[in-house]
């Protein structure tokens, strides 16, 4: 909040940076093809354009979001975020990893910081208000701050309170804000995940599938295998009493051959 009061005070001021600070911005024409400037072409085809330019953008990032969670840079940022001490006894530099998760989340939200400046056509004092940083923030703790779906909705769910009931944004931000952090800490995402695990869990019974075989097939299976100690030792006593009449004959014929 410090430093957003900050970049509207002084970054954003005109009269401080008028050479950086573009008080008009053109929009392009993409491809020479899609005129995104809402005065020089059609306003509802430039406005479809950008839609469509925006969500496409949306979705390119939401991909190599997946993508870097699931490689081995995200796995390991996951879990310097979990449990730095541990990640650290794995030889895995934490403060590198920190940086690098901080750069990627700057880069996103500077790419997404240029479309919205793009869109407004002019920055200046006041576009980018300080309470904008506590919207994004209950944005992000409303949704789940662990999956990008929570994230997702978060966004949907508090845009969706904006847009509908403007006066009351600072306290449908704040009680829900509180509600979360009290009732369900992991989020909008994890009830969501929550409710598809139930789901999935009830068709499985219907269908007669055991879910945890797969997840405990090889614990049951190692457990039920007993150790090639206790195997042979378990072979040499059932081996054992099978030869133990023969052996007991064969003393008996020795010591009445000795009394004879």
């Amino acid at each position: 909040t410090a430093l957003a009061v900050a970049a509207d005070a002084f970054f954003f001021n005109p009269t401080n940076f008028a050479s950086l600070i573009p008080g008009n911005i053109t929009l392009p024409v993409v491809w020479k093809r899609f005129n995104l400037d809402i005065n020089t072409g059609s306003p509802v085809i430039a406005e479809r354009t950008l839609f469509f330019m925006c969500l496409a953008i949306l979705l390119v990032v939401i991909a190599a979001v997946i993508g870097v969670r699931r490689a081995r840079p995200g796995r390991v940022m996951i879990a310097t975020r979990d449990n730095p001490r541990a990640a650290a006894a794995m030889a895995v530099p934490t403060t590198r990893i920190k940086l690098l998760g901080f750069v990627v989340a700057g880069a996103i939200a500077g790419l997404a910081g240029g479309l919205h400046a793009t869109l407004l056509g002019a920055i200046g004092t006041h576009t980018y208000d300080p309470s904008e940083s506590l919207k994004v923030f209950s944005m992000v703790i409303i949704g789940g701050v662990d999956s990008i779906t929570g994230a997702l909705l978060g966004v949907a769910l508090i845009q969706l309170a904006v847009h509908y009931w403007p006066q009351y944004q600072l306290l449908i931000t704040g009680s829900a804000l509180l509600f979360i952090l009290l009732a369900l800490p992991g989020g909008l995402g994890a009830v969501v995940f929550g409710l598809r695990d139930r789901l999935l869990n009830v068709a499985a019974r219907r269908r007669g599938i055991d879910l945890t075989a797969s997840a405990d097939g090889a614990v049951s299976a190692s457990a039920a295998e007993p150790p090639p100690a206790t195997t042979a030792a378990a072979a040499t006593t059932q081996t054992a009493p099978k030869h133990a009449p023969a052996s007991n004959a064969l003393l008996r014929r020795m010591s009445a051959a000795n009394m004879a």
